[in-house]
């Protein structure tokens, strides 16, 4: 009888580790780097990268993200989704997309940059407000960025190195995984309606 126990808190003790490891191991999941972007699909939840760069480049002003149309679509060899306002911004696109350069693939410059003192790891993938005029601006590497909230954006504008910390952060996804990074699944707004 007194083996059955001692075996019994044994197999317990076992199984309590491998418990905590599994737990470790999740957390670890949880709190890693950024290793990959947005599934190929719908970019920027279908924003007009074309009207929207080129209202942020000659406003006097924050403008709202331009919403696209179905109507006028693009896939590219990847699969990844671009919604445009007009056929003659779809062309515009297709003709040289390197016009209009988004920064930190879209999702929150911040978040992307490294600085973002919300996240518990060195850089997480951060969601982009798309419904507020105050929360995207062409910076000073000639990129659109798009971000959470105006305090991300501020805290992005304080440090000279975010810009190219962001694009280091989307050149080494980029590399690992082969693929284009493209925000296609974080849309949140951090203090907008």
């Amino acid at each position: 009888a007194r083996v059955r126990v001692d075996t019994a808190r044994y197999c317990m003790h076992i199984m309590r580790g491998l418990q905590l490891s599994i737990i470790a191991a999740g957390i670890a999941l949880v709190a890693a780097e950024l290793t990959s972007c947005g599934d190929p699909g719908l970019v920027l939840d279908g924003v007009d990268i074309v009207a929207t760069y080129e209202n942020a480049a000659a406003a006097s002003g924050p403008q709202i993200p331009v919403a696209g149309s179905a109507t006028f679509n693009m896939t590219d060899e990847e699969g990844f989704i671009f919604y445009f306002q007009s056929q003659e911004n779809l062309e515009a696109y297709q003709v040289n997309r390197d016009l209009y350069p988004v920064g930190a693939g879209g999702y929150c410059g911040l978040a992307i940059s490294g600085q973002d003192p919300a996240c518990d790891y060195e850089v997480c993938q951060g969601p982009a407000c798309l419904t507020s005029a105050s929360t995207n601006a062409i910076k000073d590497d000639n990129k659109l960025y798009f971000f959470l909230g105006t305090g991300a954006m501020s805290i992005f504008d304080s440090d000279d190195s975010s810009t190219a910390n962001a694009q280091a952060s989307i050149d080494a996804v980029e590399e690992a995984t082969g693929v284009t990074c493209w925000n296609t699944d974080l849309f949140r707004c951090k203090g907008h309606k």
